[in-house]
């Protein structure tokens, strides 16, 4: 086996280099905050400061401001091999700001976005299981004993069938050979930090994983502006974000007669009115700031579609 070596920057001067950086005096959120609409009792979610996440973080460490450091699982390892941050992650290091003030700084390690192979990977979780709680995977939804994942849970797993490693494997879905690099941190849960991956998880989870694998392969669109035509079906070997637009714009055609009946019922029907006209009340927003009446032109039209 080749061994490397693997050189890292000092994780604690980058983040103060930044904190000092002058040209981002104004560009950074140094408070909680809490923005409200017209109706008081609405809370609008603009920026990361205004979330629950950090207003959850600022009730954990009692302060109103911190450094959350988000990056890749290799930079992760850097923050634990060197260990310069972990000091001020339970009390506060005076650290001078790009403003020229000097504040009470203490560093956390923020949510983190993944798609689901590397959300595994980084909970040290089997394939197939789910990173975020314990539910099995032949019961995903329903699974009435799951509960969330911890730090908590795995370990005391792999204390109990300490003189049983396959058990962990085959009835937890837990690695035993491996920790997530968030139990060396304080205040920190892999499985609370990641965050869904909408690029991954939705729109090519739900679309291409699922939906055209449902279908097969796509035949052959006739000729006409605008659409592309998939001679081989959809089964070429690099997917684009390009390929998965032209192909929403034929797979509704190309599965017309082929949805068994109970797939759409008049339920699904009233639920896609319901949210058209949801849509319509709330949509003035883009009235308000100024969007392009084309924007608006375009979703006035899908109360027609849905009407044949």
């Amino acid at each position: 086996m080749e061994s490397y070596d693997t050189w890292f920057r000092n994780p604690l001067k980058i983040a103060e280099a930044q904190l000092g950086n002058i040209d981002f005096a104004h560009e950074i959120d140094f408070g909680l905050k809490q923005v409200f609409s017209s109706r008081a009792d609405r809370c609008q979610y603009s920026d990361f400061m205004s979330g629950n996440w950090a207003w959850q973080q600022a009730e954990t460490f009692k302060i109103t401001f911190g450094v959350l450091i988000g990056t890749r699982s290799v930079y992760w390892d850097s923050l634990r091999s060197q260990k310069s941050v972990g000091p001020w992650m339970s009390k506060p290091r005076i650290t001078r700001c790009g403003d020229g003030h000097l504040r009470r700084v203490i560093y956390g390690l923020g949510p983190y976005i993944a798609d689901y192979p590397e959300q595994v990977l980084l909970a040290c979780v089997v394939l197939g299981w789910c990173p975020k709680c314990t539910a099995r995977p032949t019961n995903l939804d329903d699974d009435p004993t799951a509960i969330l994942q911890s730090h908590e849970h795995t370990n005391m797993v792999l204390e109990t069938f300490e003189d049983e490693p396959s058990t962990p494997w085959q009835g937890y879905g837990i690695i035993s050979d491996v920790r997530a690099f968030t139990s060396f941190f304080l205040h920190a849960n892999i499985h609370h930090l990641l965050s869904p991956d909408l690029l991954h998880q939705v729109i090519k989870g739900t679309f291409k994983d699922h939906l055209v694998d449902w279908v097969g392969e796509i035949a052959a669109v006739p000729l006409f502006p605008g659409l592309r035509r998939f001679p081989e079906g959809r089964s070429f070997k690099q997917w684009t974000g390009d390929d998965s637009k032209a192909l929403m714009k034929v797979y509704l055609p190309t599965i017309a007669g082929h949805v068994p009946a109970r797939m759409i019922d008049s339920a699904t029907l009233e639920q896609i009115e319901t949210a058209i006209a949801r849509f319509q009340q709330e949509h003035t927003i883009f009235i308000e700031t100024e969007s392009t009446q084309w924007t608006l032109l375009i979703n006035h039209r899908v109360p027609a579609y849905n009407s044949r």
